[in-house]
Formats: structure tokens, C-alpha cells, sequence
């Protein structure tokens, strides 16, 4: 038999001058009608005609059912963390998406072998069921093994027999005009990345988890049935042995392996903004349904970026445009993502989202065209895509759990986190303001007042210090008569302060996740405190799991004491009217509403301290919200609200009797004790 190889071509060369002219360029699929037959084709790619595009067609609609998938992994991490797996921590919860990637990316040599011996049809078929089958299976799931099999494994290994049969079969179409055919095909996980999400946060909380999950498996059953009729390979396959060294051959090649570790690396970082952008957008300010938002917003942008870079990257290199990309990428992260908690307004992390779709798609796409461009016989095109998958299969493996750990612990040089992982840091650079604002009136109250809360029961107590801060409450429970205190906060920035200024051996201070349960060393303890902690709660379902870490470091019969907002169940208007006037020791700080949630509203808090203003943001939830989710979280004893009292070191002004009576219609604080139980 005589195997037709494709000729060796360059960038931005002219097609005609690589192609013979009809019939192949005018009628492709009049003259080579592929069907993967034991014979082989004639002739090289033909790069155009009605067959080639239809091949792109349904391999858009792969693309869309297989990586589009994938580019909505953003808003399972975030539901599963704050709903289905609350009692998970974050880098748990991220072995199910990254074994999908790791899968997707990792079963490339095996797909890509069935490919060079039988063709596409034979891999989109079985993974077309595999991975229908598994969605169908993630609909029945509750618990951690049970997603994990379903989503990590049967979905994964369906969705990726279909993305590498589709990657593959395209690729044999077309060789002048590979990265442009495989750019439009893999913009169909731009748009899956855009509906799969807005689809799922728009059905979860009215149809259910399940119900949203078939949803979504019977709209990618319709787009494979299309792909199952339209994709075949240009190329007809003979079985040939399986051989190892096929898999090993191509790293001899200095191209194909410097190719491979570059591919490797990019993977292991360009994914992770890819992952968290929406938990890292809540803890930048922005209200859980715009957050979740972010996943759509980058997916909708990564559309102009497996399409244009990729066509550019034909005509003008496709390696310096893979190169300039990533490079943008990085600078993107620096530059936008890493400083975004530090501004007091959300465009950072919009326009971050906005403007990271471009390297994220464009790498996505264009990876197989450099494959293809150090590859003379695309007869191997399979294998070879499939070993650099492969390689790049561990950085996603591995990326994401080590993000996960970063985020829930901290990590890094000396006691400092990873820089912004988690974008969780917005007191970061205002540790000295923030300690300016415990040194107003105001705070005066507000200690004075969890003093008289806490007295009965501080003397000789471990205490568990919650949302630490830089260690203001941590230093005064001591010096009320706490014998340890373990402060525990999320930003690494507050933490480093509060050890700076602590010479005391009986506080210890750690970086955390205060809303992911964690067993802290030093437990159980006698009492928990959370001065203003459950104001970072966005919804129920995470305030519950503040109470659920608070209930499993009490001790039985122990007591939590926080500090939130007000206690009502109109948490707008009570912001709108009490900070329209305030008493005089109170005069230098503003909470504003700026979004609606579910279970209240979100707040920017603005504190107006020397040399300039500072912000945060958090929320004012219901106060049947607090109740219910202390008593999901496990706290069953008494709960109490107390009553604000005004103590007499307050500062007075002219006005002052009046003023305290206003005031006292509608606090801004209030002081929650809640019993174990």
C-alpha cells in the first residue's frame, strides 16, 4: 500500500503554493470522501471545501460538549465547597476537577493511538455515552466518592474520547490553515464555558441540583448527535501494533520536547485565576451572583482568543504568538488579579476576567497547531498530540490541589501566603489604617460591650479567636483573663502585624480559611470568638459553615461570642437610616448597601482615618439567617442577642442625651452569644 504523507509546510506560506489545485481545494469531499476505511488517502490536506468545514462544525459542537465542560469547572468548586460538600476543604474538593483535567489531557495517547488505528468515530461514539452517562450520574450524587467517580472519572474519560477524536479528525483536514480550522472549533468552548454556568447558577436554585445536571446532559446529548453524523478523518486508518516507543519516539526531537515542558508549565499555572476567579471574586467584594458571573465572563472572552490569535499565529508564527500570549497572560495576573482586593471598586476583577480569556483560549487552541507544525506525517498526528497531552495532563493534575492547599492554609516563603491566591486578602494593605479605625470612639463601645458578654466566662479559657485581624480582640482576651488565645485569619497580611506586635507567649497566630471547618491545634476550646467574622458570609450556606468550623473546635457546653451587624430582618433599610445620622463617636465611619443577596444585602464599609479613606467590603445577612445557620452548623444551645449598652467613657457632645436615643433605635452592632449545646 502506498501511504500519502502530508508535505512539509511553514508558517505563513501561500496555501495555493501548498496544495495542488482542483478538485481538492473546490470539492473536497467530491474526490476524498473520507469514511476511515483500511485504505489510505490521497493527496494532502485539502484545507477548505464543504466536507473540511462541516468536520470543524462538528467538532465545535465536541469542543462545546468536552472543554466546554471543563471551562465550567470554576462554578462546581464554588458550589461544591459552599453547598453540596460544605464540610470538604478547598484543595479536597479540587481533586474532583483536577483528576477531570488530569483525565482529559492524560488519556490523549491512549485516544490518540485508537485514532491513528480506527478514527474518530469510534472514540466520540464511546465517549459520547461515557460522558452523558456520568453528567447523568453527577444528577444522583450527594456524597464526595460518588461525584468524584462520576465527575473525575466516567465523565472525564467520555469527554475526553470526544475532545481528542474531534482535535484529531479536524487536524487531518487541514495543514496551511490548521490553527484557524482549530481555533473555530474550539470556540465552541468559549460558548460552552459561557451557557453551561449561566445555565447551572440559573436552574440550580429553582429545578435543583439533579434536575440542572440532566439539563445540561440532555442539551450535550443533542450537540453529540450532531458531531457523531458530521466528524470523520480526513486521513483513512490502517490498525497498526501498539508500540511504546511510539509514545516515547518524539521527545528525541529538541522541538517536540522543548515544545512539551513549555506546554507543561503554562498549564500548571494558566488554569488556577481559571479555577477560583468567582470564590476569589466574592473575596474581592463582589456580590455571589456577579462573581459567578466572572466564569461566563472569561469564557465569553477566551472566544476571540482560540479564533484570532491562532489565525494570526498562521500567517506570522504560530510559536510567537503562543509566546506572546502567555506572556500577556502573565502580566495580567500581576498587574490586575493580584492587586484587585486593594481597590475599593470590582472593575480589576471584571476587566481581569474580561481580558484573561485571550491567553487562556488562545493557549487552549493553538497548542494542537503547534503540534501539528513540528509533525511531517499526520498520519502520527494522534500519538503525537496525545504524548504532549499527556505531559501537560500532571500540570493539571497537580495545579489545582496545590492551589487549594495555598488557599486554605497559606504557604509560601517564611509565615507568608501565597501571594493572592485567593484574591481573600483585601485587608492586606490596610493593616495600618484598619488598626487606626480600632483606636475611634466607636470601638470603645463595641469592646466594652463584648467585655461585659464575655467576663463571666473568660477567666483561664482557650480561645479560639476567629477572623483575627491584627490581633486587636486576640490581645484584649488575654488581658481579660484568657489563658491562650489562637488567632486565625485569612489574610496573611493581618496575620504577619498581629505577630509583629505580640510579645505575649500565650497568643499563637495562623493563616485560614475561617470558613472552611478546620480542626485548629490547641482544641477543643472553651470559647470561640468572632469579632465581626459572620459578616463575611455572602449567603445561609456559608455562614452555616462558619458555625460548622465554630462548633467543631468547641468544646461540649463551650460558647461562641461574635460581634455582627444589627439583628433585623430588613438589613437595608436599617443601613439607609441608621448611618443617615449618627452619634458623635461614631461620626467618622459609613456602612452603604451595594447589591441585593439572597439572604440580605452586600455592605462597603468606609472608614475615614488619616491620611486617607479606607474600605472593605462584607454583608448584613437577615436575622433569621444568623439563627438558622448557627443550628445547621451544629450550635444547638441557647442563643442570645444582647443589648447594646453605651458606656460612660464615650465621648460627649453638645447633643448628646438625644443623640444616644437615636442611636439606640438602631445600633449598627450587637453582641450574638450562642451555646453549644
Amino acid at each position: 500500500m502506498n501511504h500519502a504523507q502530508e508535505p512539509k509546510t511553514h508558517e505563513g506560506a501561500d496555501e495555493a503554493s501548498q496544495t495542488p489545485p482542483s478538485p481538492i481545494d473546490n470539492d473536497a469531499e467530491k474526490t476524498h470522501e473520507p469514511k476511515d476505511r483500511s485504505t489510505p488517502a490521497q493527496g494532502p490536506p485539502p484545507n477548505g471545501g464543504s466536507r473540511a468545514w462541516l468536520v470543524v462544525f462538528g467538532g465545535w459542537c465536541c469542543y462545546l460538549s468536552s472543554y466546554g465542560w471543563l471551562s465550567s469547572i470554576g462554578v462546581f468548586q464554588t458550589y461544591y465547597e459552599q453547598t453540596l460538600l460544605p464540610s470538604y476543604p478547598s484543595s479536597t474538593i479540587a481533586w474532583i476537577l483536577s483528576v477531570q483535567v488530569f483525565i482529559l489531557n492524560g488519556m490523549a495517547p491512549i485516544n490518540g493511538k485508537i485514532f491513528d488505528n480506527y478514527g474518530s468515530s469510534a472514540l466520540i461514539t464511546i465517549g459520547t455515552f461515557l460522558h452523558i452517562f456520568g453528567i447523568m450520574m453527577i444528577s444522583l450524587s450527594t456524597e464526595y466518592y460518588q461525584l468524584f467517580l462520576a465527575q473525575s472519572v466516567c465523565s472525564g474519560i467520555g469527554a475526553a474520547m470526544v475532545f481528542h477524536g474531534a482535535t484529531n479528525a479536524v487536524s487531518t483536514w487541514f495543514s496551511t490553515r490548521r490553527g484557524l480550522a482549530l481555533g473555530l472549533a474550539s470556540s465552541g468552548a468559549s460558548i460552552g464555558g459561557v451557557i453551561i454556568p449561566i445555565m447551572f447558577h440559573r436552574l440550580v436554585h429553582n429545578i435543583g441540583f439533579g434536575w440542572t445536571m440532566r439539563a445540561i446532559s440532555f442539551m450535550l446529548l443533542g450537540l453529540q448527535t450532531i458531531a457523531l453524523l458530521s466528524v470523520r478523518s480526513y486521513v483513512n486508518h490502517v490498525p497498526k501494533p501498539i508500540d511504546a516507543m511510539d509514545f516515547l519516539r518524539p521527545f528525541k526531537e529538541m522541538p517536540y520536547f522543548f515544545n512539551a515542558i513549555g506546554c507543561f508549565f503554562t498549564m500548571w499555572g494558566i488554569l488556577i485565576p481559571f479555577n477560583y476567579i468567582a470564590l476569589s471574586g466574592q473575596s474581592a467584594g463582589l456580590s455571589p451572583d456577579l462573581a459567578l458571573y466572572l466564569i461566563p465572563i472569561l469564557n465569553g472572552a477566551s472566544l476571540f482568543g482560540r479564533i484570532f490569535p491562532p489565525w494570526i499565529g498562521d500567517h506570522f508564527g504560530r510559536f510567537n504568538t503562543a509566546i506572546l500570549s502567555v506572556i500577556f497572560g502573565a502580566i495580567l495576573v500581576l498587574a490586575l488579579w493580584i492587586p484587585a482586593p486593594l481597590s475599593s471598586s470590582s472593575a480589576p476583577t471584571i476587566v481581569f476576567a474580561a481580558l484573561y480569556g485571550l491567553p487562556l483560549g488562545c493557549f487552549a487552541a493553538i497548542l494542537p497547531a503547534l503540534v501539528g507544525q513540528i509533525t511531517t506525517d499526520v498520519r502520527t498526528i494522534g500519538v503525537r498530540l496525545g504524548s504532549t497531552f499527556f505531559v501537560t495532563s500532571w500540570a493539571g493534575l497537580t495545579g489545582q490541589p496545590i492551589a487549594g492547599a495555598l488557599v486554605q492554609r497559606g504557604a509560601g516563603m517564611g509565615d507568608m501566603e501565597f501571594v493572592y491566591l485567593k484574591m481573600s486578602t483585601q485587608y492586606d494593605g490596610i493593616v495600618a489604617p484598619y488598626d487606626e479605625m480600632r483606636k475611634l470612639p466607636g470601638e470603645g463601645c463595641e469592646s466594652y460591650n463584648m467585655r461585659e458578654a464575655i467576663a463571666p466566662y473568660i477567666q483561664g479559657a482557650k480561645v479560639l479567636d476567629l477572623a483575627c485581624g491584627s490581633g486587636y480582640y486576640s490581645q484584649l482576651l488575654l488581658s481579660w483573663g484568657a489563658s491562650e488565645v489562637i488567632g486565625v485569619d485569612i489574610s496573611s497580611g493581618m496575620v504577619e502585624a498581629a505577630r509583629a506586635k505580640t510579645t505575649s507567649a500565650g497568643i499563637r497566630f495562623l493563616v485560614a480559611d475561617c470558613s472552611i471547618p478546620t480542626e485548629f491545634e490547641g482544641g477543643p476550646f472553651d470559647i470561640v470568638f468572632g469579632g465581626w467574622l459572620l459578616n463575611y458570609a455572602p449567603d445561609r450556606a456559608t455562614m452555616a459553615n462558619m458555625f460548622r468550623n465554630i462548633s467543631l473546635n468547641l468544646k461540649e457546653g463551650g460558647r461562641f461570642f461574635g460581634v455582627t451587624p444589627y439583628p433585623t430582618e430588613e438589613p437595608r433599610t436599617h443601613n439607609e437610616v441608621a448611618f443617615a445620622s449618627k452619634p458623635l463617636f461614631w461620626d467618622r465611619i459609613w456602612v452603604q448597601p451595594t447589591g441585593d443577596v439572597a439572604d440580605g444585602v452586600s455592605t462597603r464599609v468606609t472608614a475615614d482615618i488619616e491620611p486617607e479613606k479606607v474600605g472593605f467590603n462584607n454583608y448584613h445577612l437577615k436575622v433569621s439567617v444568623y439563627e438558622q445557620a448557627a443550628r445547621e452548623g451544629g450550635m444547638k444551645g441557647k442563643l442570645t442577642w444582647r443589648p447594646i449598652i453605651i458606656p460612660d467613657s464615650i465621648p460627649k457632645g453638645d447633643n448628646w442625651e438625644a443623640e444616644v436615643a437615636e442611636y439606640m433605635k438602631m445600633p449598627h452592632f450587637d453582641v450574638l452569644v450562642v451555646e453549644k449545646g
